[in-house]
């Protein structure tokens, strides 16, 4: 009986352990805002921001715009401003350039994850870059961007290869 209590003690210490290292991280500050015509969400802990679509739903599922439609040649800075702090642009959110008019893509050497559907349904993308240190490229991205003509893989990404015209992920050997 000893023992069975003891264990319950330890499942119940890990259960809240876990509750409250889930409620800290529930609880990163964020902010979505547009800076110089491009949305993003910003992390206010982490100084990091994440480039997000140009609009949103609410919870009655109706439709906000952030900013005008993105179209034309984009360049994704490396850092934004807001409000006197710098944050790095490190994301692409899921959705970011969902069917949008972008005809090319310039992205920042702090950019780590493509998220999923980031790059999609950009009928008009004909220029994309994917700096050295992209990690991440979720699923979706590039689905149905058929006219894209200059597709760049910076040297030194660790994570993915250019084969064939063909952008692969590295096989990493241990």
């Amino acid at each position: 009986m000893k023992y069975f209590a003891l264990l319950l003690s330890v499942i119940t210490m890990l259960i809240t352990t876990g509750e409250v290292k889930a409620q800290v991280a529930s609880e990163e500050t964020r902010e979505n805002i547009v800076v110089d015509g491009l949305a993003y969400v910003i992390f206010k802990n982490a100084k990091t921001a994440a480039v997000i679509p140009n609009y949103y739903y609410d919870d009655n599922k109706e439709l906000h715009l952030l900013c005008d439609p993105y179209a034309g040649d984009i360049a994704v800075p490396a850092t934004i401003t807001v409000e006197g702090v710098d944050y790095t642009v490190t994301e692409l959110a899921e959705d970011a350039f969902w069917a949008s008019d972008v005809t090319s893509l310039s992205l920042p050497s702090t950019i780590k994850k493509l998220g999923t559907n980031s790059i999609v349904f950009c009928t008009e993308l004909k220029k994309v870059n994917i700096p050295a240190s992209v990690e991440e490229i979720s699923d979706g991205v590039f689905g149905i961007c058929g006219e894209i003509t200059d597709f760049t893989l910076d040297e030194g990404n660790s994570h993915f290869i250019m084969e064939s015209d063909m952008l692969m992920r590295k096989v990493m050997s241990h």
